[in-house]
């Protein structure tokens, strides 16, 4: 959640730290709202094994007063400290909370209305794998109780669908909670045991490997859904970028490929480049040079071929440069 601008309760000043043993690479990304180019902090080089202990048996860090510097060398801030794995303490026949979050890879924008009929839709955005944007629709019909809420839709063999979720509502954000068994159906299915269906289970979640004689086990997801506005633009309203821009890559930090989006406004440019370079200001990769008309583009680079550190990118249009901060982190 650090990583789309929402901090982490209870920690003041939050950062992530990225170590990169074999490159002896420390960096620390400070913690800015989503869609902003956030700070990076890195180490030199030759301080790592003077200043940082690496314990295999108890997969800890220890760091001693590592300094992290800026673009400029200015030392910001320091590392003291232990850091290792969280633990938890499983037992037997005491139901036992595993906070583990789940994240979908290239999920794309996700829309959900409830219409006041009891009717609703959801539409779903996304690139398909030639990076054309798909959009996907489904209706449902819907009721509430005071702590449930259901929907109701057929699938593409025109079953009916119903599915119960819990629901809760803190300020105008809906929490929306729902069960899942996976293990029911699975002993069903394959007329098997609870031991086996754990064991499927693992290889996936590899904290409950060790586990036996298993009486239940069930996933709990929380969906948060945030209200916007939905604004539509006539189709002969201009949507030409008046001025040339350079946005955040996403992801950010990556590994090893990220999108790197950018705005051409001017077509009197004879010559746009866009450039990638290291920490060092070396010039690493050319993704564009050469004259392109005005509109919206987008690129990808892959630096599956360089070391985990901080890059840049860079837009140049005419007189104007523009930079954005990323890091590969492998």
């Amino acid at each position: 959640m650090f990583m789309f601008g929402i901090a982490p309760e209870g920690v003041d000043n939050p950062l992530i730290v990225m170590v990169g043993f074999e490159e002896e690479i420390v960096m620390a990304q400070g913690l800015t709202a989503f869609g902003e180019d956030p700070d990076f902090y890195f180490a030199n080089p030759s301080d790592f094994a003077s200043y940082i202990t690496v314990d295999t048996i108890e997969s800890t860090i220890t760091f001693s007063q590592l300094d992290l510097i800026d673009t400029t060398g200015t030392v910001m801030l320091s590392l003291n400290g232990t850091i290792g794995p969280g633990m938890v303490d499983i037992l037997a026949d005491v139901e036992t909370e595993l906070p583990f979050p789940f994240f979908e890879e290239d999920a794309g924008d996700y829309y959900t209305t409830f219409y006041e009929d009891s009717t609703g839709i959801t539409w779903e955005i996304f690139e398909d794998y030639y990076n054309e944007e798909i959009v996907d629709t489904s209706d449902f019909e819907w009721y509430a109780t005071s702590d449930s809420i259901y929907l109701i839709k057929e699938d593409n063999y025109e079953n009916i669908e119903r599915d119960a979720f819990a629901y809760e509502f803190n300020g105008d954000t809906l929490i929306v909670i729902s069960e899942d068994r996976p293990c029911d159906e699975y002993i069903d299915y394959y007329n098997s045991t609870m031991d086996d269906c754990m064991e499927e289970i693992s290889e996936e979640l590899t904290m409950l490997a060790e586990l036996e004689d298993v009486d239940d086990f069930f996933v709990l997801e929380e969906s948060i859904m945030i209200p916007i506005s939905m604004v539509s633009i006539p189709p002969d309203v201009g949507t030409m970028p008046q001025q040339f821009s350079l946005y955040p890559a996403y992801p950010n930090p990556f590994n090893p490929v990220t999108t790197i989006r950018f705005d051409v406004g001017d077509a009197t440019v004879n010559i746009t480049s866009l450039r990638i370079y290291d920490i060092t200001g070396r010039n690493i990769a050319t993704l564009i040079n050469e004259q392109i008309d005005p509109g919206n583009y987008e690129l990808q680079w892959n630096g599956s071929e360089h070391p985990s550190g901080v890059y840049f990118s860079e837009l140049i249009s005419g007189s104007t440069r523009l930079t954005r901060k990323m890091v590969l982190l492998k």
